[in-house]
This record gives structure tokens, C-alpha cells and sequence, in this order.
């Protein structure tokens, strides 16, 4: 019976979009549930190790049971079989793949080349997979929702300000920006200006006024200062990188409104 299931608290997966789901619903009332869900029995219940999403479209169908088939399975078995299932079938996003790693890793401490192994992925895959859990949560969002793809998060990784991550991943969106693009902007935001004599500019002071200011601006903004602490001289540098850029910035200045973004 289909209220002895019970889905598996191990699965990778957390977004079921409603519509897929009703759409496949309708697939099982017209033609029934052509492939078993795959359960570990515990007591009088199975638990779900393969097959979630096609049960939750036969709770939605109406269906008083689908075919199970049941499998012994332990911990460590399920995570993987529900991991490896909703890889190869259901596409996880790229945030639920690195949240399935991270918990391989930190419940049963396996090697990122175990984890290749047991997926069939190469180790720099879930190396650099496993990097993205590192970025900012609004920028983990865009991830996980397909505004931005998994190169473009890397690439923000080479940036090491966390404003500057969410301000570049909001420009990716708004401008569509390609991966070409993305690179050739994370290079010259990387790129430091020659310094003048012997700069103050490093000070944790002038490095926080340019993050705020990087943050209104969704620009890389630079504050060289040099000279005397109380007598200091210096400039501010403002990336920008076409004319229509330089407007924008130029708008914001003379407005005092925060960036399109």
C-alpha cells in the first residue's frame, strides 16, 4: 500500500516543481507506474531509495498502490543509491549534487575520490563541485534555480570578496553575461593597479570603504592612498567596461541611487 512508503531522509533532491509533477501524475492515471520505486523495508514501512518523485505523482494521481521492489540497504547504501538515482535520472541542480557530497563527506568521511568512484564522476568534478557550497547563499540561490550555471560559479570563486561574488552574479544575470565574458571581467577585476610610491592603501579601513563601495556600485572599485596617516592623498579607481557601463556608474554617482542590478 502506498501509505507504508516513506520517502528517504537521505534524499539529495528538495525541489518537487508542482507542475512536472502533476504532469507525470497524469502520465500514471493514463497508463499506470511502468518502473517500480526501488525501498528499503524497515519494520512495517519502506523507506523510498529510488523513485520519490514518481511516488508523490501517484499520491497526487489518486493511487492506493504502486509497485515496490525491496532492497536490504544500509545507511551508507541508501544515500548513495538516492544520490546516484537522481543524478543519472532527475538532474539534481548543481547546489543539491554539492550538498549530497558535503554529506558523504562529513557522515561517513569519504575521500573526494571514493565519492568519484561510487558516481562515476572524475575527482576535479566533485572537488570543484563541492567549492560552490563556498559562495555567497544569495549567489548558491542563482545556482540552484539556473540563473547561472556551474562554470560561472567557479569563476566567481577567483574573486575573493563575497560582495563582489554577489555583485558580479547579479551582473551575470542581468547583462546574460557568457562565459567569455564572465572570464574577461573576473580577470580585470582581479587585476590591480600600479601602485603610486608607498601606499596606505591596504590599510583595513580604505579595504572596507572599497568593498561598500564595490557593493553600491556592482563594480570593482580600488582606493589607493598614500602619504602621512591624517595627511593622506590618493584616488579612487572605478571599473567599468563599455560605455553604457560608464554611464550607469556616471547615473549612480550623480543620483545617489544604489546600481541596477
Amino acid at each position: 500500500p502506498i501509505d507504508a512508503l516513506r520517502p528517504n531522509p537521505y534524499q539529495p533532491r528538495t525541489d518537487f516543481p508542482e507542475e512536472a509533477l502533476a504532469g507525470l501524475a497524469e502520465s500514471i492515471k493514463s497508463a499506470g507506474m511502468l518502473q517500480p520505486i526501488i525501498a528499503v523495508p524497515v519494520g512495517e514501512q519502506f523507506y523510498v531509495i529510488a523513485g520519490e518523485r514518481r511516488l508523490r505523482a501517484a499520491r497526487i494521481a489518486g493511487l492506493n498502490k504502486v509497485p515496490v521492489i525491496p532492497r536490504a540497504a544500509a545507511d551508507k547504501d541508501m544515500i548513495v543509491y538516492a544520490l546516484v538515482e537522481n543524478l543519472h535520472r532527475e538532474d539534481l541542480n548543481v547546489i543539491e549534487e554539492a550538498a549530497s557530497y558535503e554529506r558523504l563527506i562529513k557522515e561517513f568521511e569519504l575521500p573526494h575520490a571514493g565519492i568519484a568512484a561510487l558516481v562515476n564522476k572524475s575527482r576535479s568534478h566533485i572537488t570543484n563541485t563541492l567549492r560552490l557550497l563556498t559562495l555567497p547563499e544569495s549567489v548558491r540561490e542563482l545556482l540552484a534555480g539556473g540563473h547561472i550555471g556551474p562554470v560561472h560559479g567557479r569563476l566567481l570563486l577567483m574573486l575573493s570578496d563575497a560582495k563582489v561574488q554577489e555583485a558580479v552574479a547579479q551582473r551575470i544575470v542581468r547583462e546574460k553575461l557568457s562565459v567569455r565574458q564572465l572570464e574577461n571581467l573576473v580577470q580585470q577585476l582581479s587585476a590591480k593597479p600600479a601602485s603610486r610610491k608607498r601606499s596606505a592603501g591596504s590599510s583595513e579601513a580604505y579595504k572596507n570603504l572599497a568593498s561598500e563601495m564595490s557593493e553600491k556600485l556592482g563594480r570593482r572599485v580600488w582606493i589607493q592612498a598614500y602619504g602621512k596617516p591624517g595627511k593622506e592623498k590618493g584616488r579612487i579607481v572605478i571599473e567599468f567596461l563599455s560605455p553604457d557601463d560608464f554611464a550607469e556608474i556616471q547615473r549612480v554617482l550623480i543620483s545617489g541611487r544604489a546600481a541596477r542590478r
